[in-house]
């Protein structure tokens, strides 16, 4: 779409997600995405590509192995989306199974999730 005398319309802003998220890991192969596995941050990935129609990578503050739960992990994820994160969080809710639940989204510039010691304990930084 183009603006004032077919000028392109000025580019929106890179936003930084904070997903708070729990699951049961009993029928994923961990974590990461691998090819022609079932993952956590895979289906996280596939949800938000579906609402914001972008490719999206979420970074987690840990992995976890296959079969282990998680009761509390934090994640982000980077979009030039103008959804708020209520939008995408009710999106999520509705395109995620069951043993992945979200229990907060927030648009958080200054935030990202990392490893915490062992990987343990699982928090997110403010920079």
């Amino acid at each position: 779409m183009k603006g004032p005398a077919g000028a392109e319309p000025p580019e929106l802003a890179m936003r930084c997600f904070r997903l708070d998220l729990r699951y049961d890991g009993t029928d994923f192969d961990g974590w990461q995405v691998q090819p022609g596995r079932r993952t956590v941050q895979g289906e996280i990935e596939r949800a938000l590509e579906s609402v914001l129609q972008e490719k999206i990578r979420v970074l987690g503050a840990g992995r976890t192995d296959a079969g282990v739960h998680a009761l509390r992990q934090v994640a982000h994820f980077r979009s030039r989306t103008a959804l708020p994160a209520s939008v995408i969080e009710r999106a999520l809710r509705g395109l995620l199974p069951g043993d992945l639940l979200f229990f907060g989204t927030e648009d958080k510039i200054d935030h990202e999730a990392m490893w915490i010691g062992d990987g343990t304990v699982l928090q997110s930084t403010r920079h």
